[in-house]
């Protein structure tokens, strides 16, 4: 995404339902906006740092068809190897700017059985803080929601009572919205939330997977004066050394005398 594209606000998007795909099977991915009222024209790249046609790879050739004007992505033919992230780039040709792009983002992933699925990708420093959605249509029925990390595995492993979680976790809106406060490298992860409908259990509904990076230092100007004082400190040191290498060597002379 070039420099000006950076500046310009993103597009509202719409969250990604929860998708689940064997290996072999296909998957879809739908490019849709909110608050846009003319038509707009779609990419898709692997990666969203790249802006490379995605129809355009060879090891997709063939395995690939857009519909609805690249609106709608189609893979065939799914293997391990198509675990990534997936974004949609979109143009508006009446907009009066030169491009503004809005990026999709969704991730394949490679579970352990051998499965893929597709999930929202969060991306966070340490220390910052992250909100999930799940959503569920409601027709009228009680239902109650929970969220669980590492939903790979059958066993929930639920977040609320969790040590590693405590006095960190934010609920509102009936748990259907978790906030993690307070962010470590331990927090990555594929996170779910499961709806109970009138007592019953569902399959795990949305999936996010929450990436942590570490959070960099910047050298700046504290940096610089530290360095000048150790520098600083060294020269003492050895000028120290040198005056203190002097006077023995005077004393020795003076007793051989």
């Amino acid at each position: 995404m070039s420099p000006s594209q950076e500046d310009k606000d993103p597009l509202p998007v719409e969250q990604q339902e929860f998708v689940k795909a064997n290996a072999g099977g296909s998957v879809t991915f739908s490019c849709s906006f909110t608050n846009i009222s003319t038509s707009f024209a779609a990419t898709w790249s692997l990666g969203c740092e790249s802006e490379t046609n995605l129809l355009e790879l060879p090891s997709y050739k063939y395995r690939t068809r857009s519909e609805n004007r690249n609106q709608q992505l189609i893979i065939a033919n799914l293997t391990e190897s198509d675990s990534g992230t997936y974004c949609c780039h979109v143009d508006i040709p009446s907009d009066p700017k030169n491009k503004r792009t809005a990026v999709k983002v969704t991730s394949v992933e490679s579970q352990k059985d051998g499965s893929l699925v597709k999930a929202n990708v969060i991306e966070a420093d340490v220390g910052e803080s992250v909100t999930m959605r799940c959503k569920h249509k409601n027709d009228g029925s009680s239902y109650s929601v929970s969220w669980g990390i590492d939903c790979e595995t059958e066993a929930r492993n639920t977040l609320v009572g969790h040590a590693c979680y405590k006095n960190r976790l934010k609920f509102s809106e009936s748990n259907k919205v978790i906030t993690i406060n307070n962010l470590t490298e331990n927090d990555a992860g594929l996170y779910c939330c499961y709806v109970e409908v009138a007592g019953q259990s569902t399959q795990p509904a949305d999936k996010t997977r929450v990436r942590v990076k570490e959070r960099q230092r910047q050298g700046g100007h504290c940096d610089k004066c530290q360095m000048k004082t150790l520098v600083l400190l060294m020269e003492i040191l050895r000028f120290s050394s040198l005056v203190i290498l002097i006077i023995l060597v005077s004393i020795l002379i003076k007793k051989s005398a």
